[in-house]
C-alpha cells in the first residue's frame, strides 16, 4: 500500500511539473513529504490498533479500545486521500483557468496515453475511498459483525478495489503514459499559434 501511494503521489509531482509550478498550490515534492505522512501515519496506527486487538482477543479482554484505534488509522488514511484528489482536481482548475485567461490551449498533452494516465488516477482514488469507507463501516460493527463475516462482502468492497487499484497503473504508469512530459522541462505551454508562453500567473 505504502509503495502504491508514492506512485499516486508522483502523478501530481509529474502533472505539476507539466502545467507549471504557478499552477500547483505546493511544490512538487512536498506532496510526496505530505501524502505519504498521512500514509505512513495511518499505517503506524492501523498496525497498533490490530496488535492490541489480536493480544485482547487471546486474553479474552475486550476489543473495542483497539478496534477504534485501527478505525482511527483507516479514516485517516481515507482523509488523506480526499485531500490529495482535491489537490489534484485544485491544479487541474487553476491550470484551465490560467489557460483560458491567456487565450492557449491548457499544457496537457492531447494524447489517449495521458487519458489513460488522468483514467487510472480517477479510478485508483476512488477504489481507495471505497474501500476505506466499506473498512470503517466493517469494523464498527466489531469482529463478529455481519460485513467481517459475510466473504462476498469482504472481496466485493475491500480485496476487488486494491486489485483494480493497482491494476490500473500497469497501463497507466507514468513512465508509459507521460513519457518525456514526466520530465522538467519549464513552465511553458503553447499557445494558439504555436508559440511558447509562459504559465506562470498569480491565481
Amino acid at each position: 500500500m505504502g509503495n502504491l501511494y508514492l506512485l499516486s503521489n508522483s502523478k501530481l509531482i509529474s502533472s505539476a511539473t507539466i502545467v507549471g509550478r504557478a499552477n500547483s498550490i505546493l511544490k512538487p515534492m512536498w506532496y510526496i513529504m505530505i501524502f505519504s505522512s498521512f500514509d505512513i501515519l495511518a499505517l503506524v496506527i492501523q498496525a497498533v490498533g490490530g496488535a492490541g486487538a489480536a493480544t485482547a482477543e487471546q486474553n479474552g479482554t475486550s476489543t473495542t479500545t483497539s478496534t477504534h484505534i485501527m478505525e482511527a488509522g483507516i479514516v485517516i488514511q481515507g482523509v488523506g486521500n480526499l485531500f490529495f484528489s482535491a489537490a489534484a482536481i485544485l491544479l487541474w482548475q487553476r491550470t484551465r483557468i490560467n489557460s483560458r485567461r491567456l487565450g492557449i490551449s491548457t499544457p496537457f498533452p492531447k494524447t489517449f496515453k495521458f487519458k489513460l494516465f488522468v483514467l487510472a488516477i480517477v479510478v485508483s482514488d476512488i477504489a481507495i475511498i471505497v474501500r476505506a469507507i466499506y473498512r470503517v463501516i466493517e469494523l464498527a460493527q466489531g469482529w463478529r459483525g455481519h460485513l467481517i463475516t459475510t466473504e462476498p462482502f469482504f472481496y466485493g468492497f475491500d480485496t476487488a478495489p486494491m486489485i483494480l487499484c493497482m491494476a490500473v497503473w500497469v497501463i497507466g504508469h507514468p513512465g508509459i503514459t507521460l513519457g518525456k512530459y514526466a520530465k522538467p522541462h519549464g513552465n511553458k505551454a503553447e499557445s494558439t499559434d504555436g508559440t511558447e508562453t509562459p504559465v506562470e500567473l498569480k491565481v
